[in-house]
């Protein structure tokens, strides 16, 4: 037997679905590129003052929401393999290294951790971002020391895939 519901006179069917497929359908990662872009403008409270606070988790839910989206959908795909990453690294380098913070950078290796079933993802990761030391020149001291740490561990400890990264083909 299945079971049917009947609709009370002025009841309408909804459906939700996943906020990667609601982006996907307006056009996947690159309508979250201008995201970042509004970073440092401020923000007007409700009392008409501006308020030019920094927002330490701000670059880190944008960050999380657009490598979430990696695997859904083969337009994302598409711009990933092509310059996806290069594009993350310059729209970075545009906002206020305030931004680029220790948190920032956790998750962007962690991030980049998760990108182990596509390997070239990976290392364009580490390229474009990670190695990308004008991104990092003006953040706090505290940031470049961990970066600086991470990228010590990782040569070390996975020589053959630093080598290959880093490498002049």
């Amino acid at each position: 037997d299945t079971m049917t519901a009947l609709r009370l006179p002025g009841t309408f069917m909804c459906a939700t679905k996943d906020i990667r497929v609601a982006l996907n359908c307006l056009g996947g990662i690159k309508v979250l590129l201008p995201l970042f872009a509004q970073f440092d403008l401020p923000v007007c409270k409700p009392d008409g003052a501006l308020d030019y606070t920094v927002d330490d988790t701000l670059c880190v839910k944008v960050l999380e929401l657009v490598f979430s989206m990696l695997k859904a959908s083969p337009q994302n795909n598409l711009l990933m393999q092509s310059t996806g990453f290069t594009l993350l690294a310059y729209v970075l380098e545009r906002i206020s290294p305030k931004y680029l913070s220790i948190a920032a950078l956790r998750t962007i290796i962690t991030l980049s951790d998760t990108l182990w079933w596509n390997e070239s993802w990976q290392y364009s990761v580490y390229e474009h971002v990670l190695f990308n030391f004008r991104l990092w020149m003006y953040t706090p001291f505290s940031v470049q020391k961990i970066l600086v740490g991470y990228l010590y561990e990782f040569s070390t400890t996975h020589a053959i895939r630093f080598r290959r990264m880093i490498s002049v083909q």
